[in-house]
Parts: structure tokens; sequence; C-alpha cells
């Protein structure tokens, strides 16, 4: 696959959506609104593209969400509330991105009460956050 980006609001009219792959792609980063009305996805595989920051707005309206691999991207940032809404969220992927700074706050993990695997890399300094 060769998409590079996606349009606002380009994924609207599939609200029923449960299974979203967009991996091995060209994407760098993600609009505010690219998942917006996608309040049934359970899985997002986002891995394999060239993503670099992750902010509160990107997944905000996937509150059915169980499983979000954004493993081996160019991940440096996550903000806090990042995955605020992700509720449901159980396995998180995020091992394979040369993380550099997480806001220094209690924050960007809010909302994971359900989260059961999180996979991270042991080489980053992630783990003086957690």
């Amino acid at each position: 696959n060769n998409l590079s980006k996606i349009d606002d609001y380009a994924l609207s009219n599939i609200a029923v959506l449960r299974s979203l792959v967009l991996s091995m792609n060209q994407l760098n980063s993600l609009n505010e609104n690219t998942f917006s009305s996608l309040f049934r996805l359970r899985y997002l595989n986002l891995s394999f593209n060239y993503l670099e920051i992750l902010n509160e707005k990107h997944f905000r309206d996937l509150i059915q969400l169980k499983i979000l691999d954004l493993s081996n991207n160019l991940i440096k940032y996550v903000f806090d509330n990042s995955f605020m809404n992700l509720n449901n969220l159980e396995t998180l992927y995020i091992c394979f991105n040369p993380i550099t700074n997480l806001v220094k706050t209690n924050q960007t993990l809010k909302g994971l009460g359900n989260l059961k695997l999180f996979y991270i890399p042991t080489d980053t300094y992630l783990n003086e956050f957690i």
C-alpha cells in the first residue's frame, strides 16, 4: 500500500467498521478527525508506517477499541491524554518506536484501566515514566 495520508472524515461513511488495517503504508501523521465517527471500531493496526507524534485528538472517538497496534513507526512523542478515551483498550503495541519524549506527568496512560497487554521496547526512555 502507498497511502501517505487520510483526509479528515474520509472514513466517516463506514461507521459500522469493526476492524481497520492500515499497516505498511506511508502514513507520517494523522489528522484530528481521521477516525471520527468510528465508534464501533475494535481493532486498529497502524504498524509499519512513519507516524511520529500521538496526541489526544487522534483516537478520541474510538471508544470501543480493544487492540491498537502502533509498532514499527517513528513515534518520538506521546503527549498527555493520547489514549484518554480508550477505556476498552486491552492491548497496546507501541514497541519498535524511537520514543524519546513523553510529557512527564501521569496523564499519558490515563484512561487505560482495562489494559492487559502493553508492549514497549526496553531500550527506550519510556520506562522512566511508568
